[in-house]
C-alpha cells in the first residue's frame, strides 16, 4: 500500500484556512470583547497606581465579569476589597475561589492565608484563628505561626501566644522573650 504524500500540502493549507475563517468570525461576533479586557485592565493598573482604590476595583470588577476563570485577576479583586475595607466582598471572593477543585497546594494555602487575612481585618479573629490552624502543616506554616502569633497578642490570648511563641521560627525572630514578657505582664 502507497502512502500518497500530495494530499499533506493541501490538508495543512485548508486547516490553516478553516482557522483564520474561525477567528475572524469570533471577532465579528465579539468585537467589544477584545477592545474591552486590555481598557478595563489599563484603567485598573492606572487607578492603582494613582492610590484610587475605588475606581481599580471597578475596573477589575468589570474584567471578572468578562474573565472569570483568570484566577489571579480575582485573588487581586479580593485583595482590593480587603484594603478598601469591603471585608465582606473579600471574603466571599477567597471562599468562593477556594471552594475550586483545580486548585495547586500553594495555591490553596495562599489563598487560606488571604482569607485569613479578610477575617483580621474583619475583625473575625476566631475564624482567623481557625483558618491559620489549617495552614499549620502546609507550605505556609511558618507565616501562619507568625500571622497566629500576632493575632493571639492582638487579642490579648496570652496562654495562646506562649504556646505559639516555642514555635522555632518564632525564636529565630526573637519574639519568646517578649511574648513571655506580655504574658507575665498581664
Amino acid at each position: 500500500m502507497e502512502f500518497d504524500f500530495w494530499w499533506l500540502p493541501g490538508a495543512a493549507l485548508f486547516f490553516a484556512l478553516g482557522w483564520l475563517a474561525a477567528r475572524r468570525e469570533s471577532s465579528r461576533q465579539h468585537p467589544h470583547h477584545q477592545a474591552v479586557l486590555p481598557e478595563a485592565y489599563l484603567r485598573g493598573l492606572q487607578s492603582l497606581l494613582g492610590e484610587d482604590p475605588l475606581r481599580a476595583t471597578d475596573a477589575f470588577t468589570e474584567l471578572v465579569r468578562h474573565e472569570p476563570d483568570n484566577l489571579e485577576l480575582q485573588i487581586a479583586l479580593g485583595h482590593l476589597f480587603r484594603r478598601k475595607g469591603e471585608t465582606d466582598r473579600a471574603i466571599r471572593v477567597h471562599q468562593n475561589l477556594l471552594a475550586r477543585q483545580d486548585l495547586t497546594a500553594e495555591r490553596r494555602a495562599a489563598l487560606q492565608r488571604e482569607l485569613s487575612l479578610d477575617y483580621i481585618k474583619a475583625g473575625l479573629f476566631d475564624r482567623a484563628e481557625q483558618s491559620l490552624q489549617s495552614l499549620r502543616n502546609g507550605p505556609l506554616a511558618d507565616e501562619a505561626q507568625k500571622l497566629r502569633l500576632d493575632l493571639a497578642q492582638r487579642v490579648r490570648d496570652w496562654p495562646l501566644a506562649a504556646s505559639i511563641a516555642p514555635h522555632p521560627i518564632i525564636q529565630e525572630h526573637g519574639l519568646t522573650a517578649a511574648c513571655c514578657r506580655l504574658s507575665s505582664a498581664s
